[in-house]
C-alpha cells in the first residue's frame, strides 16, 4: 500500500508539473543618439532704415543675406533699396538639419503706437561639418499710412522681439 500511495504521489507530481504555466524570455536592446546642445544667438538686427509714407502699404525685406528692400501700396519714393537683414548664429551637432521657426515682433514708438513685424527665414539649415550655421532674417511690416513720426523698436517700452527658434526633427 505504502509503495502504491508512493508511486501515486510521484505520478500526481509529475502530472502537475506538466500542466504548469511554461515562462520564456528574451533579451532587449535600447539606444539612444546623443546631439550636442543647440545655442542660437543673434549677432545682427532687422534695420529697414528711413522710409516716409504717404499711404497705406507694406515695406519687405529679402532674408537672402542682402537686404533687398521693396514697398507697395504708397507712392513714396523714399523706399531704401537695401537695409540690414537680421542674422543668428547657431552651434549644434555637425552635418545634422535643424528646423526653424519664429513669432511675430511689435515694433513700439515712444508714442506707444506699434506696428506688427512678421519674420521671413529658412524653415531649416543644415550644420557644416565644424557645427556651425547661419540664419539670415528678413520680414515684412504692414503700415497704414498714418503712422506716428518716430523710431518704432522692439526696444522700446510697448515693443516685443520676435523669437527665432531651433529644433532637431
Amino acid at each position: 500500500m505504502k509503495k502504491i500511495l508512493g508511486m501515486s504521489l510521484l505520478a500526481l507530481t509529475v502530472m502537475i508539473g506538466t500542466n504548469a504555466v511554461e515562462a520564456v524570455d528574451a533579451d532587449g536592446d535600447a539606444r539612444i543618439d546623443m546631439v550636442q546642445p543647440l545655442s542660437i544667438a543673434q549677432t545682427a538686427s532687422v534695420d529697414f532704415g528711413t522710409v516716409a509714407v504717404d499711404g497705406a502699404g507694406s515695406i519687405a525685406m529679402t532674408s537672402d543675406g542682402v537686404g533687398t528692400i521693396s514697398c507697395t501700396g504708397f507712392t513714396s519714393a523714399s523706399c531704401p533699396a537695401t537695409g540690414t537683414d537680421g542674422l543668428f548664429t547657431l552651434t549644434g551637432k555637425a552635418s545634422t538639419l535643424v528646423n526653424i521657426s519664429s513669432t511675430n515682433g511689435t515694433l513700439a514708438n515712444a508714442d506707444a503706437s506699434t506696428l506688427t513685424f512678421v519674420p521671413a527665414h529658412a524653415t531649416d539649415v543644415t550644420f557644416d561639418a565644424s557645427g556651425d550655421a547661419t540664419i539670415d532674417v528678413g520680414g515684412s511690416i504692414a503700415l497704414l499710412g498714418t503712422e506716428t513720426s518716430g523710431e518704432f523698436n522692439t526696444t522700446i517700452t510697448g515693443g516685443s522681439a520676435y523669437v527665432v527658434t531651433a529644433v532637431y526633427p
